[in-house]
């Protein structure tokens, strides 16, 4: 849900990436408030339109395993998956590993964040279990946020949010 909230900031990768002309942002997962269909609502500004780049955004209520079986994904394949703070393997759910497991047979970049280490740690070693091939592995995020939150915890009752990442793509 934090991430609906900072979707006009969504538009700084289109400026930072100058070759990019469509940028589709889908937010997908049973969390989210609700369904959103595909549109342009959250356009970019007026120096992107004149360069004819062009951002999208949708949202979707299910479960990613569900998400990859409908046309709208068959429509907007990704070319990056993005996962923040999933904390994915807190358990060893079934749902959870359907859902890496068609990711990584989808063969595309899989970000994933998290808030700490040691849980990076543990995704670290199930993901090596299901021979995903790392592209980075886990490591401070130096875009993590910079909002402290209180967490007792820790050992300083201090947390960021999206402090750990990893990469993956396919298997090895």
């Amino acid at each position: 849900e934090k991430e609906l909230t900072v979707q006009r900031g969504m538009e700084e990768l289109v400026h930072y990436l100058p070759a990019l002309k469509k940028m589709v942002v889908g937010l997908v997962g049973p969390r989210l408030p609700g369904d959103f269909p595909l549109n342009d609502r959250f356009n970019v500004c007026t120096g992107c339109k004149r360069k004819g780049r062009q951002r999208f955004i949708f949202i979707s209520k299910r479960p990613y395993s569900e998400y990859m079986l409908t046309p709208e994904y068959a429509s907007n394949p990704p070319d990056l998956i993005v996962t923040f703070d999933s904390a994915l393997i807190l358990e060893d759910d079934h749902m959870c590993r359907k859902t890496i497991e068609m990711m990584l047979n989808y063969n595309v970049p899989i970000l994933f964040t998290c808030s700490f280490e040691s849980q990076a740690r543990k995704d670290e070693s199930y993901m090596r279990q299901m021979e995903a091939l790392f592209l980075l592995e886990p490591v401070e995020n130096e875009w993590s946020s910079l909002v402290p939150h209180f967490n007792p915890m820790e050992r300083n009752g201090i947390m960021y949010y999206n402090n750990w990442k990893y990469i993956v793509k396919g298997r090895v």
